[in-house]
């Protein structure tokens, strides 16, 4: 299985640290557990049409500060933003888990703007971010529906616009913050021009954009490999 280990957490180094950690049946229980008690928790949680039930969340230990859901997948997950290093290898429960938990990128705001959420590629699996890590390529990029991004103030549905495989430390994709619309506009036409997977009408859309959300996750199956995925949702 794959996930990211160290390295995410800094300004410098937060596209950085994924390895693929060896299968064995401790660790593959581990996870099945982890992402059992996610699918219970998103039962009691997410309800179609009225959008999440944030007092059951609030009861985390640590804030949840965002729901991510994307079509066509099995991403239906808390996010939270705090520790990033300690969601790496911890689940929301606070348990240690190979699959840890997707977090926000320190200094993104949920609720305006760009939002870049970390989850790990747990290899062979459709575990967390896992059914993106190929998402670069336009066959599977187009498989990909909308993603749903929900947080205690707005629920807000946004359709793919790009991916695309990045290095670990690219200074582009981590962007969260700019001075305005117009920013975030030129900002965002720049990454789709690069993207090796995109909807045709790209330009325009990039044109035109309030919200951003861009998921992270590795590309290889390989250990220690620098390449990651970043799929584009915009509104």
């Amino acid at each position: 299985m794959e996930g990211g280990v160290s390295g995410i957490v800094s300004r410098a180094a937060v596209l950085a640290g994924c390895v693929v950690v060896a299968l064995g049946l401790a660790l593959v229980a581990s996870t099945l557990g982890t992402e059992h008690a996610y699918g219970r928790l998103s039962r009691e949680v997410v309800h179609d049409g009225d959008g999440v039930d944030w007092d059951v969340l609030g009861s985390a230990d640590e804030p949840v500060v965002g729901w991510v859901s994307v079509e066509n997948t099995a991403i239906d997950y808390p996010v939270v933003q705090g520790d990033d290093e300690y969601y790496l290898s911890h689940d929301l429960w606070g348990n240690q888990s190979e699959a840890g938990c997707p977090f926000l990128a320190a200094g993104a705001s949920p609720d305006v703007g760009a939002q870049l959420v970390f989850g790990h590629h747990m290899a062979y699996t459709t575990a967390m971010f896992s059914e993106l890590s190929d998402a670069w390529g336009q066959e599977a990029f187009e498989g990909i529906g909308d993603c749903v991004w929900a947080t205690r103030r707005q629920l807000v549905r946004l359709e793919p616009l790009c991916a695309l495989r990045v290095d670990a430390a690219d200074e582009d994709v981590r962007r969260v913050s700019f001075s305005g619309a117009a920013e975030m506009r030129a900002w965002l036409g720049g990454l789709a021009g690069r993207a090796s997977a995109r909807v045709p009408s790209w330009m325009e859309r990039a044109s035109r954009v309030t919200r951003v959300v861009t998921l992270v996750t590795c590309s290889s199956n390989v250990t220690g490999q620098r390449w990651r995925t970043a799929v584009v949702f915009a509104r």
